[in-house]
């Protein structure tokens, strides 16, 4: 499915937004159903069910209009809204995918699986 049309002018509305997370609404839901019958099923423990999202060229995307748009629709435990030089992406999880103490300490907490267990039970604890 295309984006819905959009205003004429440079700048996203609020309605663009919201049909831009709208996109593909359907397929998504049927995924994530099938991966909750998965897990209820025993096949899986744990998934993480992603979708890509066609932005448009013109108007450029508004991503905080669009995060604001996706946590109407969404009820998510975490979420991110980030610009990093020109880098920009928002998304939402159940799991925590990063957090930074007010320390400075960073941990993140790979899905289940991700990462491959070594021999040395120390330096698994240490990544751990």
């Amino acid at each position: 499915a295309e984006p819905p049309a959009v205003a004429s002018r440079d700048e996203p509305t609020r309605e663009a937004a919201e049909g831009v997370v709208a996109v593909g609404t359907a397929a998504y839901g049927r995924a994530v159903s099938r991966t909750v019958g998965d897990i209820r099923a025993g096949l899986l423990e744990k998934a993480v069910v992603s979708r890509r999202v066609p932005l448009p060229a013109r108007p450029r995307p508004d991503f905080p209009a669009t995060y604001l748009a996706g946590r109407r629709a969404n009820t998510p435990a975490r979420s991110y809204l980030l610009d990093l030089g020109g880098y920009r992406a928002a998304g939402f999880s159940p799991e925590t995918v990063l957090e930074v103490r007010e320390d400075g300490r960073v941990s993140t907490q790979p899905l289940a699986g991700t990462r491959a267990l070594g021999e040395d039970p120390e330096e698994n604890e240490r990544r751990r």
